[in-house]
């Protein structure tokens, strides 16, 4: 139960829909202009821990990777072919199960961990809800890929005429295994990926996109 637990959440937390108004990018352009070649920049992120309490220093969050602002990639860009490894893949696992249905992402994860998210996305219930959500996404944009170690943290917007305005970015971990790169769970109880992912991804990615969170 543990097992499946644990699995559970990691899908839930890729793949969500929030309550709370998330900022939504611009229409990406229909050219690439992001150049890949380039570094990866430090990028400083501030957060007020406590709104109402303005005596209180921010918080000051600095990771390094790339942003895509302000249009985002668009996984349905012409150029999708030229991104790097790590996006192509997720673009590759999400638009297998997007077609073929949630059970066609398990070869995507890493594989070790590809039993136990077989198990999961093998129940009805799940697999249902998972299928029918990424079959209500028109299209998906990348937003920024943080990178923390041996992990690339993608931050993706989903887009469709069905799903919320509220739908927050969805946060997928990527890691390399051999010559691949696979989905991966390994930073469910790290806690500084929790308190990105869970506390301030809105702050972040309104950030990134120049909104109002």
């Amino acid at each position: 139960m543990r097992e499946f637990g644990l699995a559970v959440a990691a899908l839930a937390v890729a793949l969500q829909c929030a309550s709370a108004q998330a900022p939504v990018p611009p229409p990406p352009s229909s050219r690439l202009k992001i150049d890949f070649a380039a570094p990866p920049q430090d990028h400083v992120v501030e957060f007020s821990p406590d709104k109402t309490r303005a005596s209180l220093n921010p918080i000051r969050f600095t990771f390094r990777g790339w942003v895509y602002a302000p249009e985002g990639l668009s996984m349905t860009s012409p150029d999708a072919n030229k991104f790097p490894p790590e996006e192509r893949r997720l673009r590759d696992a999400l638009a297998a199960a997007k077609k073929q249905g949630i059970i066609a992402i398990v070869p995507f994860w890493s594989p070790a961990e590809q039993a136990g998210v077989k198990k999961t996305v093998s129940e009805p219930n799940v697999n249902a809800g998972m299928t029918s959500f990424l079959r209500s996404v028109e299209n998906s944009i990348f937003l920024g890929k943080v990178l923390y170690g041996p992990y690339s943290i993608m931050l993706v917007q989903h887009i469709g005429e069905s799903l919320p305005a509220s739908q927050a970015p969805a946060r997928y971990t990527l890691k390399k295994v051999g010559d691949q790169y696979y989905l991966t769970d390994d930073l469910s109880a790290d806690p500084v990926f929790m308190y990105l992912t869970e506390k301030y991804v809105r702050q972040l990615v309104a950030q990134i996109t120049g909104q109002q969170p």
